[in-house]
């Protein structure tokens, strides 16, 4: 899905669930429950996410390659911690606000400029090396330079998929709604 990076719809919204695998004992004198810490290191996240396509053959394209992703690791963005660049990024500098979205060293971020239609053009993939509040570092450097206002998001590697529907509403009009964990 690296190719073709759809922008979230945001009239429905992207929903992000957390939840951390916890062990809950029972004391059998006393019928008293205990937890016993997180049995993980990391939590386990599912993302809700709906795209609406231009038209059928891009919606009945983005469907095709989200089933023939099962078997392989979906990048999704994290769509509601996306950040604007503050400044033209470039090298391996990606200048934007980090403090209050989910960017993590060792994760990854897409990138991506908008075209004259409002859709994502020359997405690109990296991974975090290092951060600060204003910017982020990446392992590789970007192909290019980004414009201030191109968009980052943090991005979720999926590993199923929970659910996944398409509905064509027009010729001109076509809705996936997917979930991922």
């Amino acid at each position: 899905m690296a190719d073709d990076l759809l922008l979230h719809n945001w009239v429905d919204r992207a929903r992000v669930r957390t939840s951390w695998s916890t062990d809950v004992t029972t004391s059998p004198a006393t019928g008293a429950e205990q937890r016993l810490g997180l049995l993980g290191e990391k939590p386990k996240r599912s993302i809700d996410v709906t795209w609406t396509a231009w038209d059928r053959v891009l919606g009945l394209r983005l469907l095709t390659m989200i089933q023939r992703a099962t078997d392989q690791a979906p990048k999704i963005p994290l769509y509601p911690d996306q950040a604007f660049t503050t400044a033209s990024s470039s090298g391996t500098t990606i200048n934007c606000p980090t403090g209050t979205r989910r960017f993590t060293v060792g994760s990854q971020v897409v990138i991506h400029e908008r075209d004259s239609e409002g859709r994502a053009s020359n997405p690109q993939f990296r991974t975090v090396d290092s951060k600060t509040s204003s910017t982020i570092v990446v392992t590789s450097a970007l192909t290019g330079s980004y414009p201030a206002g191109s968009v980052v998001y943090p991005v979720l590697l999926c590993h199923k998929v929970l659910d996944l529907s398409g509905t064509a509403f027009t010729d001109g009009t076509f809705e996936v709604k997917a979930t991922f964990e």
